[in-house]
């Protein structure tokens, strides 16, 4: 028989399936164990008979006992925790502890503290709702499906409930405590500290208006106190209540609000950042590299300056940067100001023909030029004029006379 030919395809990529839909996408914290509020007592009437027929080698089981709610956190036995974490918990906060310190493990509020309307038939989740939807379990099949939140249910058996899950940093960084409550209390008071440090997400305006901008890696401690809360019956009673607080200063909330927060709760924190430097006032003492300033300006000391004259626009005479004539100079009243020698480059080429073509002209001589030059500026020729002097000249000439 004759072997079939392998056909290759080159073209089309091989596509690797790498995730399942609803089901990849489903994350969960890791859970190290449970911490209660409260321990299980016997029920008298019942627990003898059950204990007899059902569970002969324990004490109780949750159908011959009633939860009782304690003035301290309660921690499971050594088998319900990996192994380690129990003792480094008795170690750390002993055996009746009354506070934790803790810090949020992720911003994804919907992992840190979850809550629900729950109802239990049995150790059996039954039924779970957000207050519009739920999902129920259909007791014939086994499946679930969809109903109306909330229902019938609700107050006969449906209440709400929350998990705290926090991660107990001196215990281990990684990994997470939950702590179940079903008090209003402590499910309002739970999202109005993580609102406090954080703002709320669903205003993004408040998370700046907050403490730290965030609820992550904050170290934070959980406290129960005894508090006076009204039941439902309009009874006033003493109850121990979750009471959170921020374990940290100032220094801290500013530390958190600009780095990253995790090393806040490590040995050897950095120092705040550096501030700029505050302005210097004294502007006038301030020197930069092309030399004094005054104001954020260059300026140039009075002994240096080079480039820059005023010239009387008349007589042609330099005037010296602040000096200022004596009355009656001009009518030989006082003594002669002094004639400082002109700073100004000498005169060009360009310039001198020009002065030759107006002085055409204006029919102006030779001769009349160059006495005007050796009595008003002592030289011979007009190749030894400045600039200035060239331009006084100019003018002159322009008027068809002398100055």
């Amino acid at each position: 028989m004759a072997r079939t030919a392998r056909v290759y395809n080159f073209t089309t990529p091989r596509v690797h399936t790498t995730q399942i839909m609803n089901l990849s996408q489903t994350v969960q914290l890791t859970r190290l164990g449970k911490i209660r509020l409260g321990i299980k007592k016997p029920i008298a009437s019942k627990n003898v008979k059950c204990r007899k027929d059902n569970h002969p080698n324990e004490e109780i089981c949750q159908f011959c006992s009633y939860p009782v709610q304690t003035d301290h956190f309660v921690f499971d036995g050594p088998e319900d925790y990996p192994p380690g974490i129990h003792e480094a918990l008795i170690k750390e906060y002993g055996e009746k502890p009354k506070s934790l310190e803790f810090f949020f493990p992720t911003e994804n509020r919907a992992l840190v503290f979850p809550q629900a309307l729950k109802y239990y038939k049995g150790p059996r989740l039954f039924c779970r709702g957000d207050g519009q939807t739920a999902t129920r379990i259909d007791e014939k099949t086994g499946g679930q499906f969809s109903a109306t939140c909330p229902c019938d249910h609700l107050g006969a058996g449906c209440a709400p409930r929350a998990s705290l899950m926090i991660a107990l940093h001196k215990i281990k960084v990684q990994g997470c405590f939950q702590i179940d409550t079903g008090s209003l209390h402590n499910i309002i008071r739970t999202n109005s500290f993580m609102n406090e440090l954080g703002g709320d997400p669903a205003f993004p305006e408040t998370i700046d208006q907050s403490l730290l901008r965030r609820i992550s890696y904050v170290p934070c401690r959980l406290t129960l106190m005894p508090t006076s809360i009204n039941t439902p019956d309009q009874k006033t009673v003493m109850k121990p209540m979750w009471v959170f607080s921020f374990e940290g200063d100032a220094q801290m909330a500013a530390q958190l609000r600009q780095r990253d927060a995790i090393s806040a709760l490590m040995p050897g924190q950095p120092a705040l950042p550096a501030l700029p430097p505050a302005p210097d006032d004294r502007h006038d003492e301030i020197e930069d590299a092309a030399g004094p300033t005054l104001n954020g300006e260059a300026i140039t000391p009075s002994d240096q300056a080079t480039g820059t004259v005023t010239v009387d626009a008349e007589t042609g005479e330099v005037i010296e940067p602040g000096a200022e004539r004596e009355p009656g100079a001009d009518e030989g009243e006082g003594p002669e100001p002094k004639k400082p020698a002109a700073v100004s480059p000498p005169i060009s080429d360009a310039l001198r023909k020009k002065l030759f073509a107006v002085a055409r002209e204006k029919a102006v001589t030779e001769d009349w030029i160059k006495t005007t030059i050796k009595e008003r500026f002592g030289k011979d020729s007009t190749k030894d004029l400045t600039v200035v002097e060239a331009d006084v000249l100019l003018r002159a000439i322009e008027d068809e006379g002398p100055f």
